[in-house]
């Protein structure tokens, strides 16, 4: 996955039955965004600071997937901090 090679993760994972896997790096291929598919590649390497990052570094930034991210990690203080940092989505 360090360099991006989706289908060939996605076959090895396969062939391991790691379903659950599997269906993650597929969702991950039907983001249509690059930096939506980088910041989920860092969510599967558990770098959930290193995917905000990236979220919030793209032109424009992705507030709203960076707060729900966030969010769906139950950093609920950091959620609030994004969302009145940059006043969206309060």
């Amino acid at each position: 996955l360090a360099k991006k090679q989706l289908d060939t993760a996605e076959v090895a994972l396969a062939e391991l039955d790691e379903v659950a896997k599997v269906e993650y790096i597929q969702h991950i291929k039907a983001i249509p965004s690059e930096e939506g598919r980088q910041a989920e590649l860092a969510l599967f390497r558990r770098h959930p600071d290193e995917a905000e990052r990236i979220l919030l570094q793209a032109t424009p930034p992705l507030v709203y997937r960076a707060i729900k991210l966030n969010v769906n990690l139950f950093r609920w203080t950091r959620a609030l901090d994004l969302a009145m940092k940059h006043r969206a989505h309060v």
